[in-house]
């Protein structure tokens, strides 16, 4: 008396429950318990496999836009491998297909080295660069791991047309090269040809269109009038929005990552001459970008014997490479590889490229360095002249050591050999 139909219902069922026998009632109702740790699991395997996805960032921007300061950076804040075909250009002609050769070896990385980030520095200003690397970025992943994300990276100036480069962007990259002298590998302030890049890369740039855009998971443009800093704790917060970051947070701080691109860049103004120059020359290393915490363990990218910076030397190089067609490009730092490390982990790696036992190139790599800093005289035996490259042939003094079968400083070559 006095309950509702409602509840007397609850009253029964409460009562058929505990009346029910306890082998009985787990087989009635242990599904749902089932269901409920199944849930639990997906959980726990969606939060476990969100960060283990590896990331793709892929720049594009002109020279001097800030690319390869923000993507280094960026690889030491998440522990990511940054990639950069300049940093293959020792290789010629095979510079792009070793830059492509690394990434697919990035991607389809099964080791527990596997990088959570892959970031490709280049240009990427015609949709052609951009095909490559989509087609590198596509090499098998790791079975069991989600599939991976792309962020394509846009370095524009927002005085320009939406999407586009213009002059707005050509004036900046043009102030920040001659500002930064010889601190890089294949466009200085003092290259020959530095304005006529510029202009043509603009003039023939590309704009991504809708197909290629659609193979990206996301596009993120940076204001390349932006500091170092505040375009990095952009890009930071766009992968964290995203849930991209690894799962173990950023491993370097943000400043402290800035701060480690830009002291490579200082080091690496300390190892170019500034220019070409002429007897006497110094053996010097020429050390690869290395990843946090490889400094130990990786090779130079390559020994060899550089040119001083004087006026004399620029105008022998000059007057040996002739009348160079308009296309040939001049190297930053003219040189004569001595032994070609690669930047490897193992010595092993970097003999098999050189298609050497291990011994040997660790012998070659004791004379190297312990030529370092010597000065050295060449004699140029003859100068050779093809539609791709200048290169002169030069006689090493007996002690220095050459893997070459032919030393020679390269004089100029064509794009498709740089």
């Amino acid at each position: 008396p006095g309950r509702s139909s409602a509840s007397l219902m609850a009253a029964v069922s409460r009562l058929r429950r505990r009346l029910l026998p306890r082998s009985r009632w787990r087989r009635r109702h242990a599904a749902s318990g089932k269901f409920a740790a199944v849930r639990c699991a997906a959980r726990r395997l969606r939060r476990w496999t969100r960060g283990r996805r590896q990331v793709h960032v892929v720049a594009m921007g002109l020279m001097g836009s800030g690319k390869s300061t923000l993507l280094r950076a960026l690889a030491a804040a998440v522990g990511g491998r940054w990639v950069n075909q300049d940093e293959f250009w020792s290789e010629g002609r095979l510079a792009k297909a070793k830059l492509l050769e690394s990434i697919r070896a990035h991607v389809s990385d099964v080791s527990a080295a596997r990088p959570p980030c892959v970031l490709v520095d280049k240009i990427n200003t015609l949709r052609s660069h951009r095909a490559e690397i989509l087609d590198a970025l596509q090499a098998d992943g790791v079975d069991g791991e989600p599939p991976p994300v792309r962020l394509l990276l846009r370095f524009l100036h927002f005085a320009d047309p939406p999407g586009r480069l213009g002059p707005a962007a050509l004036a900046v990259c043009r102030s920040r090269i001659a500002a930064r002298g010889p601190r890089h590998r294949s466009l200085t302030a003092g290259h020959p040809q530095l304005d006529a890049i510029l202009h043509r890369a603009v003039a023939e740039f590309q704009a991504p269109s809708p197909q290629e855009i659609s193979q990206f998971d996301a596009v993120v443009d940076i204001d390349l009038r932006l500091s170092a800093e505040i375009a990095l704790a952009r890009v930071v917060k766009e992968l964290a929005d995203r849930d991209w970051l690894p799962p173990e947070g950023l491993r370097a701080e943000l400043g402290e990552a800035v701060c480690d691109a830009m002291a490579f860049e200082r080091k690496l103004s300390g190892e170019t001459s500034g220019g070409v120059s002429a007897s006497p020359q110094e053996i010097v290393a020429h050390t690869a970008h290395r990843q946090s915490g490889e400094e130990a363990t990786c090779l130079p990218l390559y020994w060899g014997v550089f040119f001083d910076s004087s006026a004399s030397t620029c105008a022998i190089l000059q007057r040996l490479g002739g009348e160079l067609p308009e296309y040939f490009k001049v190297p930053s730092e003219p040189h004569v590889t001595l032994l070609y490390g690669g930047g490897a982990m193992r010595v092993d790696v970097a003999a098999k490229k050189l298609g050497m036992g291990a011994e040997e190139f660790a012998a070659l790599r004791r004379q190297c360095e312990a030529a370092e800093g010597r000065e050295v005289d060449l004699v140029v035996e003859r100068v050779l002249h093809s539609p791709e490259i200048s290169c002169a042939a030069v006689a090493l003094p007996p002690d220095v050591p050459c893997a070459n079968a032919v030393p020679h400083v390269t004089l100029a070559h064509s794009p498709q050999v740089g």
